[in-house]
């Protein structure tokens, strides 16, 4: 049993993304905190190689205009940009590279008008510039480049968060992932862990990704989320067009598709809309020959130079009806903060995910506006159990 001296900690479910985030701001603000990841934290970060490239679980994640097509979330980008770059300057890691990103597929016009709705500047380009200048055959006549869009190295991001957390007291205990939980009064809540350990806190932040229903459970509770499945491939290139891969998104009617510039002799790729399971206990972690294919159909077709295929890997997410995500507070106390239902562009918006968490587990108002967010929005699903 680990309660600590003085005040309880906060307990931090989940060392991803939103999990470092808030225990970053928690430590901003003075909060003792624990923060239990079930493997090791950044673990799929650097499963192909710590320099990698790659949209979510990679190296690097774009952290771009919003592509949801709503001010919400597009107020929300805008507010992360000046987060990153506070925290760059704080922990003297650099996180943000602009290196522009090219946009093109049947659906591109949608990311034109938002473009122009929100002033951000952009090239316009056919079908013969964009072969010019980089190694696609588009099958759509246009495309556009935005130049101030990139990249965020998601590995330095999450070490950003962690060392500054660890430098204001915050423990991390990794390997060890939380079973269970449940309120005492209104002050205590008690976890139990894979360990068979016991801790003690004064909150809850609940970031739990994929796991958040397995766990909601212990207080019967259920969100309406759906476990979705991001696959990845990486692909050796023919090293005299190396240089000829820009980061880049491939929209269409169909579904999108991701990827970033070579490094190390091969580029990686990302591709959603496979099948959907209700939990994790149902999740296939396997590649799907159906999506695999496309993958290498659309390579081999749309680009020059992508060679042979090197690896494959699967990654979950869980998404609410409206596919946007929830951020607040459940009902009760002490407060248990959640959040959860983002498919891998959330991370972008981790400096206003972060705050939240850590201003809700301390019974703080948020900063930014979470209501649209709500845990209680119909698209949300929120039943007990």
């Amino acid at each position: 049993m680990w309660a600590g001296a003085g005040k309880l900690p906060v307990i931090v479910v989940g060392g991803g993304m939103a999990g470092c985030a808030a225990a970053h701001y928690l430590a901003k603000m003075g909060a003792r905190a624990i923060v239990f990841e079930r493997d090791r934290i950044a673990r799929d970060l650097s499963m192909h190689g710590g320099a990698e490239l790659a949209y979510r679980w990679g190296p690097t994640s774009p952290w771009g205009r919003d592509e949801q097509g709503d001010d919400l979330h597009a107020a929300l980008a805008a507010r992360s940009l000046e987060g990153w770059r506070a925290i760059e300057r704080e922990t003297q890691i650099e996180i943000l590279r602009e290196n522009g990103l090219l946009v093109y597929g049947d659906a591109a016009e949608e990311t034109k008008a938002l473009l122009e709705k929100h002033h951000v500047p952009f090239e316009s380009l056919d079908a013969e510039q964009m072969a010019k200048r980089w190694a696609v055959k588009p099958k759509t006549p246009a495309g556009l480049f935005e130049k101030t869009s990139g990249a965020l190295w998601a590995d330095r991001a999450l070490a950003a968060f962690r060392k500054s957390a660890a430098a204001g007291g915050v423990v991390f205990r990794e390997g060890e992932s939380v079973v269970g939980y449940e309120r005492l009064d209104r002050e205590t809540i008690r976890v139990r862990t894979s360990k068979r350990e016991t801790a003690f806190g004064s909150s809850l932040v609940l970031a739990a990704g994929a796991w958040t229903n397995d766990l909601l459970a212990h207080q019967h509770l259920r969100l309406d989320l759906e476990i979705g499945s991001m696959l990845w491939g990486h692909y050796a290139v023919d090293p005299a067009a190396a240089g000829r891969f820009p980061q880049w998104l491939r929209l269409s009617s169909g579904g999108s598709c991701w990827g970033f510039p070579a490094h190390e002799g091969r580029i990686r790729v990302a591709v959603d809309g496979g099948a959907r399971a209700a939990s994790m206990a149902s999740f296939v972690k396997d590649a799907d020959a159906k999506r695999a294919g496309l993958l290498d159909e659309l390579l081999h077709d749309e680009w020059d130079g992508v060679k042979e295929k090197v690896a494959l890997q699967c990654s979950p997410f869980a998404v609410t009806r409206d596919e946007s995500f929830v951020l607040d507070v459940l009902p009760g106390e002490p407060p248990i903060a959640i959040f959860c239902g983002e498919r891998g562009q959330g991370f972008r918006f981790a400096p206003v995910i972060g705050q939240s968490l850590a201003e809700l587990a301390t019974g703080r108002r948020p900063t930014v506006e979470t209501g649209p967010l709500s845990v209680a929005r119909p698209a949300a699903g929120l039943t007990r159990i």
